[in-house]
């Protein structure tokens, strides 16, 4: 439970820190962390059945390959894949400057 918590702090701080936007419920591209399993894989689904590009951001993209392929096999929504380790924050920093390097704005995260 506590690491849900810290996962929500860091996006919240990278959203802040960042200063990327955040409208509610706008189609437009999604931030989804843990998107290769579980919970985060049914929510990566369901924003690209809503109309949203995704961004999957995952521990190990290798293991989250065959999730990712099936998503852009489902979905004429854009997908990416990008490999962040939401306990280092050098890992998290990295991601930020690779969305920001690549995407204008985020609408979810």
């Amino acid at each position: 439970m506590l690491h849900g918590f810290y996962n929500i702090f860091i996006l919240s701080s990278l959203c802040c820190r960042l200063k990327l936007t955040y409208k509610a419920m706008n189609k437009g591209l999604t931030l989804i962390t843990g998107a290769d399993g579980g919970m985060g894989t049914i929510l990566t689904q369901k924003m690209l059945e809503a109309g949203y590009d995704v961004i999957m951001a995952c521990y190990d993209t290798e293991v989250a390959g065959p999730t990712y392929e099936k998503m852009r096999q489902i979905s004429s929504q854009k997908v990416y894949l990008m490999q962040v380790d939401l306990g280092d924050l050098n890992s998290v920093k990295k991601l930020a400057e690779e969305i920001l390097s690549q995407f204008a704005s985020l609408q979810i995260i």
